[in-house]
């Protein structure tokens, strides 16, 4: 498309950089903690029961999953929908 908005894929599975070198550990990747990965800003909301157990066999807990945001123009859309 050329809606001028970027598209496409944006991550992929390798190692990320961390902001002070290196690369990101499991450590680093929390629920309710937001990720600077490529110049974007990307929020942990929850995970699946896999990683789940992965990080308690790790001793590291995860907080709760978080709502994720919804944009306005999803929240118009689900309104539009609830209408008809």
């Amino acid at each position: 498309d050329n809606s001028g908005m970027p598209q496409g894929q944006l991550i992929r599975r390798h190692r990320f950089p961390a902001p002070d070198g290196g690369y990101l550990k499991p450590e680093d990747i929390r629920i309710g903690e937001e990720l600077q990965i490529y110049g974007r800003c990307i929020a942990i909301t929850d995970c699946d029961a896999f990683t789940r157990d992965y990080y308690e066999e790790l001793g590291i807990e995860q907080g709760p999953p978080m709502e994720a945001e919804t944009d306005p123009w999803h929240q118009t859309r689900g309104a539009m929908k609830e209408v008809s």
